[in-house]
């Protein structure tokens, strides 16, 4: 015999409660912030006006950029002890993990890319990883290196930087 509480109707009510707690847990939210992986060659890339470094990144971004970069690595290596006097050359650039896609809701808001620049630095080659953001509409790029391995104090706060690494990890992209 069933407990007396156990009617047809409180059975009901306790699936119709389970299930939505199971839609609320499953839900996207308005705002709510999500990734989609996209397929490298799905991604609009203008080509390089000219090209400064070899390899993915002299391919499509422009001279601006990639000095940007360069620059900000000379920084990142200026800061390394010792300190190394020679020159610093870009040897190879490639794309490291798919393109993210982030999405608010349903709207798509930025683009999220992880390269690995290949610099020679003291007769020593060095790999950096090159993060970049670009906002759908209306927002600004961003630009981040950092020495491959080590991760910056602000890649905890970011997911999107924990996703492509993750992806990375998992095999990256053929390039």
């Amino acid at each position: 015999m069933l407990h007396p509480n156990l009617t047809k109707r409180n059975i009901y009510r306790a699936l119709a409660v389970a299930l939505s707690l199971l839609i609320s847990a499953c839900a996207i939210f308005e705002g709510e912030r999500t990734f989609k992986i996209l397929n490298p060659n799905d991604v609009e890339r203008v080509p390089a006006d000219e090209r400064v470094v070899p390899g993915f990144a002299g391919s499509w971004s422009t001279v601006q950029m990639q000095c940007t970069v360069i620059g900000l690595i000379h920084e990142a290596e200026s800061r390394r002890v010792p300190a190394c006097a020679g020159n610093i050359e870009v040897k190879n650039t490639v794309l490291s993990a798919p393109p993210l896609l982030e999405m608010a809701g349903a709207k798509p808001i930025a683009v999220h890319e992880l390269e690995r620049w290949t610099i020679s630095r003291c007769e020593l080659e060095v790999d950096y990883d090159v993060w970049y953001t670009s906002a759908i509409k209306g927002g600004r790029a961003r630009v981040a290196v950092n020495l491959s391995g080590e991760t910056p104090a602000w890649a905890s706060k970011n997911p999107a930087w924990e996703r492509l690494k993750i992806l990375e990890k998992k095999g990256g992209v053929a390039n």
